[in-house]
């Protein structure tokens, strides 16, 4: 807009008009009379070599009167100088020793043998008279200071200064200079050749010259201390003190109410070149300090307290207070380099700078508190004034700007709005900041136009703005005003502060910065009392009007409000590659209650965003959104209790919209390539109850005018409630989305949790979640689809007519799970519009179906696919295709391990007995699996001694009792057994197995039990026996012994040789033994024993098997020849 162009140029050029005027010896005749016909010279540096022209100062130290210095009645002349006295209210001899002293410093000035260091004494009280008192020459570097009670007071009744000092060293402390006048410099004091090594102490009252109210050093002041007290005092240039340059110099003094300009502060045309009210250093403030109080010092044009061209490597820690001036109110500056400046600023008052005013600023820190201070022109009330700054704008913006018809339409402006002008309320920059800190407290600070608390107006480059900024004011910028910021932090907290735009912060271009502070009730408004009160009312806690690019912008922003774009940020016309996060709440304007950004690209927007207020977008407003990311929760924003009259149309971007749209946000332009994550939850409309998009005729980049393309939804919408679309409404072109998010408790008035009213072309609405939603019509709504997917989608427990409503040519609507349908497939989906092939019911496995008493079953709930067209299950579908969703379990006669799980999930469930149910449970939907539980058999695998156990089991029946009196079938060897059970559910059965290993299975109506039995033996012998042919007698011996080795004593246990049976018992030791007579004829051997007989031949060998009852051990015998 034009205002904005040359309003820039306007400010910057009234600066270089303020500070021409320090130099500007060209403009002395129109802008500076001096009476008596004095001319007033030139600031520049030749003004260390002026020679003063009124030979009445020029009295010379070497005059030798006889009257001065002879001793009068013969007494003796004092020889010894180094150490006198002065004492006014003497009269006598005068020897300069304390006894006789002085009656007047031009005696002790001029005292033979006076040289350098040595010490004059003063006396209290009063020393007036030109050419006694007043209006000396001091060639020596000498010590003045004040001896006895009261006050040492030289009052030169404004007839002339009083000292011209040659000297470089000088002390003065203890005296007062009052009433001093120079038609040159100086009101007080003059140093002709600088000033180095001294201290300048005392009181400086009501002194007056040109330059150098009180003191003015022609040359460098350095390595000295000035602590003294200036009041009164007044000049054109340096109301107290005038000097070229100060380096290494303390300055710890009070100054008040000291003056540059028109004694009459009329702030008249010819006093505009008043500089330094109390302080003017022409070159260069290096090394050095300043420190004290400044109370109500005033310049007419620069620096009410301090001017200083170039202020280096110094320090600045002072009370500064009721200061004023054109530019500056405290301090002007030009250059600041490497300084710092920690003080106290209040209630100072200037057009620029109610504080300081400067141009460079680099590797310097500003930390101090600025209470109070004001920029305002309304400080002038000469209408000569106000016209020859006018004129001088004007002038340079034409010397600056070719076209002409703009020069003149900015003059027209000036002269119509009375040139508004004010500029940094505590500090204005008209230049660069760079690699420097402003830290403090800014409160009740003033700006007028621009920068309540700082206006830069320039570049602000590797800079920290830190501090505390509450109750300042601005027509633009109620805190700051930046031009131009990159590479920097502003950081700290923000509040109560109002601008037209801008409430806390303004600026026209933002790069590569960091905004992170606490804003809260600071107010973009149309206040009568703000200059500019006319625009439009932008950003209540920010505006930037112009880009943000590569930048975050961080905090809080609590209650604060714009009458018109963004209640918290606003009038931004670029965001680029930014980031804007944080807590915004209760922030309220006509359009975008959070957030105004027109243009959004390649950014994040993120954080929290609760119970924000606008007319239109409740939380954000946008025109163009692309490459962004909106991952952020929205809660409670709402565009229906915004004061303004329904069916009311705003004007926005160049379109007209209708109120009420967008709870959350609203888009009135096109969205491409972004993401949007994060909750929209309890938001409110008349359309788009969470997020609208009306996509008008604006031309973006892409091949679709205003559409909505490329874009992935991937939120969670909670309890939102509009009219039309109560998540998502899209009025306009949709073309290849993503929707994939939980639309949850939703409440349409008319038609659409999520309404697609224009042409929808290849969208992918998948993966979704509808539930407990409630629309008179549908819950999805979709005019006109090509090409577009609307599959792997939860419709559950909908209070609505339909489902889906959808019309269009290329449609998919397959695999899609409803409540109406959620268990039985063979009803039909609640759909409208489209014909469709299949669709998904929930329904469990379990494995296995049927379980003992305690046994377990996995079980897992997951989701079948019906095909309507052959009416058959075709399969299970694949669940992660869908949103996952809990179904809460709940189980009868019988555990689960878990209470909620999602589709595919196994479960597993433990019998209690009895018919057993596991059944999952989503909002209205349930379904239910039953597993059967059978007789339970326990028994464990045995292993035994031959004839020494019994096979047991436990039998219970399906309640888990035990099965008394019932038969349990038991085979084993082949062989089956009918077993009853005992009262304690305990079938028994003998085991009369030959050694080795069996199976036995038990069974009882349906349940089976295996298990295995091992029957060990108790026989054994000895693999081999041998008897020769000479042998008299043959012994066989077998053991009968348990597997604990327990013998088995008194058993039968037969030998069994070549057919022949041979019986014996076994012995205490479990031992079977029998004893053979042996008798051999010819090649037969005859074994006997209890008259039995076996035969065997020599030479053969013969089998032994030894037997116990069904138990058999073999062994051989070998019948040797």
């Amino acid at each position: 807009m034009l205002d904005k162009k040359w309003m820039v140029l306007a400010i910057f050029f009234i600066a270089l008009v303020a500070i021409s005027g320090v130099s500007a010896a060209e403009d002395a005749g129109d802008v500076a009379a001096i009476e008596n016909n004095t001319q007033t010279n030139a600031i520049t540096n030749d003004i260390a070599t002026d020679e003063i022209q009124d030979d009445t100062l020029k009295l010379s130290v070497n005059d030798e009167s006889d009257d001065a210095l002879a001793a009068s009645n013969n007494e003796e002349i004092l020889t010894d100088v180094s150490e006198c006295y002065v004492n006014s209210s003497y009269s006598g001899n005068e020897y300069g020793t304390y006894e006789n002293p002085y009656s007047n410093l031009y005696n002790a000035l001029n005292a033979e043998g006076r040289k350098d260091g040595d010490i004059i004494h003063i006396a209290a009280g009063e020393y007036t008279g030109i050419g006694s008192n007043i209006g000396l020459a001091i060639n020596n570097n000498l010590t003045f200071d004040k001896y006895g009670f009261g006050e040492v007071i030289f009052d030169a009744k404004g007839e002339k200064n009083f000292f011209d000092i040659y000297a470089e060293e000088i002390k003065i402390t203890g005296i007062t200079f009052k009433n001093g006048m120079s038609d040159d410099c100086g009101g007080a004091l003059i140093f002709q050749n600088g000033l180095k090594n001294s201290l300048i102490g005392g009181d400086f009252i009501n002194n007056t010259a040109p330059l150098g109210g009180a003191i003015l050093i022609k040359g460098i002041i350095e390595n000295s201390i000035i602590s003294a007290y200036f009041a009164n005092n007044h000049a054109l240039m340096g109301g107290a003190i005038f000097a070229p340059s100060i380096i290494n110099t303390t300055i710890d003094g009070d100054f008040f109410n000291n003056t540059a300009g028109s004694l009459d502060q009329s702030w008249s045309v010819e006093e505009l070149l008043g500089c330094g009210g109390a302080i003017f250093v022409e070159e260069v403030l290096q090394n050095s300090s300043i420190s004290g109080s400044f109370l109500s010092n005033g310049a007419t044009n620069l620096g009410g307290a301090i001017f200083a061209a170039e202020m280096l490597n110094s320090n600045v820690t002072s009370t500064f207070k009721e200061n004023y001036a054109l530019m500056g109110g405290a301090i002007n500056a030009p250059i600041i380099m490497k300084s710092k400046i920690d003080g106290e600023f209040s209630t100072n008052v200037a057009l620029i700078g109610g504080a300081i005013s400067t141009g460079i600023v680099n590797g310097t820190e500003i930390g101090s508190e600025f209470i109070g201070n004001t920029a305002d022109f309304s400080l002038s009330h000469d209408e000569q004034v106000k016209e020859y700054v006018l004129e001088r704008i004007i002038s340079f913006i034409g010397e600056y700007v070719d076209n002409v018809t703009l020069v003149e339409e900015i003059g027209q402006y000036l002269e119509e709005h009375d040139m508004p002008l004010g500029f940094g309320g505590a500090i204005s920059v008209v230049g660069i900041v760079e690699n420097s800190a402003i830290v403090g407290k800014f409160a009740d600070n003033n700006g007028a136009v621009a920068g309540g608390a700082l206006c830069v107006l320039g570049l602000a480059i590797k800079d920290d703005i830190v501090g505390n900024f509450t109750h300042n004011h601005a027509g633009i910028g109620g805190s700051l005003w930046l031009s131009s910021v990159e590479y920097s932090n502003i950081i700290g907290e923000f509040s109560s502060s109002y601008a037209v735009q801008g409430g806390a912060i303004f600026a026209n271009v933002v790069k590569n910065v960091i905004i992170n502070g606490s804003f809260m009730e600071n107010l973009a408004i149309n206040n009568e009392d703000l200059i500019g009160a006319d625009k439009l009312a932008w950003g209540g806690a920010i505006c930037i009007d112009g880009i943000l690019k590569d930048s975050s912008i961080e905090g809080y922003f609590v209650e604060n409000m714009a009458n018109e774009l963004g209640g918290a940020i606003g009038g931004i016309d670029f965001v680029i590659n930014s980031n804007i996060s944080g807590y915004f709440i209760h922030n309220i304007a006509k359009i975008g209650g959070a957030i105004d950004a027109p243009y959004l690209n390649g950014s994040t927007i993120s954080g929290i965003f609760a119970n924000n207020t606008a007319a239109i977008g409740g939380a954000i407003m946008a025109v163009y959104i692309n490459n962004t990311q909106i991952n952020a929760n929205f809660i409670n924003n709402n565009v229906l209790d915004y004061d303004v009259d329904d069916g009311e149309e705003i004007e926005y971007g160049g379109f007209v919209l209708p109120t009420r749209l967008g709870g959350a946000m609203c888009i009135a332009g096109a969205l491409e390539n972004s993401i949007f994550t994060g909750e929209f939850a309890l938001n409110k409309a008349k359309a788009g109850g969470a997020l609208l998009i009306y996509t008008l005729d604006f031309v973006s980049d892409q091949d679709y005018i205003g559409a909505v393309k490329n874009n992935t939804f991937n939120s969670n919408f909670l309890g939102n409630v509009a009219g039309l679309g109560a998540a998502i409404l899209i009025n306009g072109t949709s073309l290849q989305n993503k929707f994939n998010s939980n639309f949850i408790t939703n409440g349409a008035v008319l038609d659409g949790i999520v309404y697609l009213c224009g042409e929808s072309i290849e969208d992918s609405i998948s993966g979704c979640l509808f539930m407990n939603n409630t629309a008179e019509n549908s819950v999805l709504s979709v005019d006109s689809a090509s090409g577009t997917n609307i599959t792997y989608n939860i419709f559950l427990d909908s209070d609505s007519v339909y489902d889906i409503v959808a019309n269009g040519e290329r449609l998919c609507l397959d695999n899609n799970w409803f409540g109406h349908n959620a268990t039985n497939y063979m009803d039909s989906p609640k759909v409208m519009g489209y014909e469709f092939n299949n669709w998904l019911f929930l329904n469990a496995i379990a494995d296995p179906d049927s379980v003992s008493y305690m046994g377990t079953s996995n079980i897992v709930f997951t989701l079948f696919v019906y095909d309507n067209s052959t009416k058959s299950v075709v399969g299970k579908c694949d669940y992660t295709l869908l949103e996952p969703v809990n179904l809460t379990i709940v189980s009868t006669n019988g555990n689960v391990d878990k209470k909620v799980v999602t589709f595919g999930d196994a479960i597993k469930f433990s019998s209690s007995g009895n018919t057993g149910t596991v059944t999952a449970v989503i909002g209205t939907v349930q379904d239910t699996i039953e597993i059967t539980c059978l007789p339970t058999l326990f028994g464990k695998d045995l292993v035994m001694d031959y004839l020494g156990n019994n096979y047991k089991i436990q039998v219970f029946d399906a309640n888990g009792n035990p099965a008394a009196g019932e038969t349990v079938k038991m085979t084993v060897n082949g062989v089956t057994y009918a077993v009853k059970v005992d009262k304690n559910g305990y079938a028994t059965l003998p085991i009369n197995l030959k050694p080795k290993t069996y199976t036995i299975t038990s069974t009882y109506k349906g349940t089976t039990l295996k298990n295995t039995i091992k029957v060990k033996n108790t026989l054994k012998t000895q693999k081999s026996f041998s008897v020769k042919k000479t042998a008299k007698k043959l012994v066989l011996k077998a053991t009968l012994k348990w597997s604990n080795g327990k013998a088995i004593a008194g058993k039968k246990v037969s030998f069994k040789i070549n057919g022949k049976s041979f019986i014996v018992k076994t012995d205490k030791r479990g031992i079977a033994k029998i004893t053979f007579a042996v008798k051999v004829k010819k090649t037969i051997m005859k074994l006997i024993f209890n008259k039995k007989t076996a035969k065997v031949t020599l030479g053969k060998t013969y089998k032994v098997r030894v037997h116990y009852k069904n138990e058999t051990a073999s062994s051989k015998l070998v019948v040797k020849k």
